[in-house]
């Protein structure tokens, strides 16, 4: 991932409902995202919102270990399960969440429909903080770029799966970049 004030890449997410359910009901899984100014640390985010539609969220950072940031290539793994998304960086556990609500239905409701893929490196933005363009194009070089090797998702299955617990799918997301 590129560093500089104003990058902001990620791999994330969206409800494929979004055109009818709009944001935050349709759910956002963020499985990876950086400010590129903060290169030692990332983060996986679920948004979603409760029976008045107000945006909620839940979040954790990962703190990379000294002179392995954002920048150098890592494994970033989602695993998500019906009643639990867990968040890995090079196979280490650093979230889990298992508490959300909806306005579009019960628990485990927005994160038990089909969602989409979205890659983006975008420049700006609230998450970082809203820098000026000026701010921006004097505080980085560009043009900035995210590498990704690959992207797998999996949908486990026997006997692989694990069905002692209670869950209709679970899939894999592994970005390595």
């Amino acid at each position: 991932m590129p560093s500089g004030l104003g990058f902001w890449p990620a791999l994330w997410l969206l409800g494929t409902n979004f055109s009818s359910a709009g944001w935050p009901a349709c759910g956002e899984i963020d499985v990876v995202e950086n400010k590129g100014s903060v290169p030692g640390q990332v983060q996986g985010t679920i948004h979603y919102s409760d029976a008045a539609n107000h945006h909620l969220q839940s979040t954790a950072v990962y703190n990379f270990p000294a002179n392995n940031g954002a920048t150098n290539f890592h494994t970033y793994l989602l695993d998500w399960a019906t009643n639990s998304i867990r968040w890995y960086v090079d196979g280490q556990l650093y979230e889990t969440q298992t508490s959300w609500s909806s306005s579009t239905g019960p628990y485990p409701a927005p994160f038990n429909q089909p969602f989409f893929i979205i890659m983006n490196l975008a420049v700006g933005g609230a998450y970082l903080g809203n820098p000026t363009t000026n701010t921006i194009n004097s505080n980085t070089i560009f043009p900035g770029e995210m590498l990704v090797d690959y992207v797998r998702v999996y949908d486990l299955t026997a006997p692989f799966a694990d069905f002692d617990q209670p869950k209709q799918w679970e899939l894999r997301f592994e970005l390595a970049g």
